[in-house]
């Protein structure tokens, strides 16, 4: 998102509201923001990840070998969303 100078002489980002007295307030907001989202990403990915191993596991344990590999190969394709 780009930061931009609004005609009150405050900065904001995108659409959003003329509130950052600085631009370098702006982007450090920004920046928060992005790695804020990027987290959630990260942890919603991480739990895909553990639910299919747990599926894993019990493929393994009822004797489904074949299931338990096609999971895992499953898995390592498998890439977190961008934000």
């Amino acid at each position: 998102m780009p930061v931009l100078k609004c005609s009150n002489g405050k900065y904001r980002i995108g659409i959003g509201k003329c509130m950052y007295k600085t631009k370098v307030d702006a982007v450090k907001a920004y920046a928060a923001y992005r790695a804020i989202s990027h987290s959630e990403a990260w942890a919603e990915y991480l739990r895909f990840i553990v639910v299919r191993i747990k599926k894993a596991v019990e493929d393994t344990t009822t004797g489904d070998i074949a299931a338990f590999i096609r999971i895992v190969r499953r898995v390592k394709k498998v890439k977190p969303k961008k934000m």
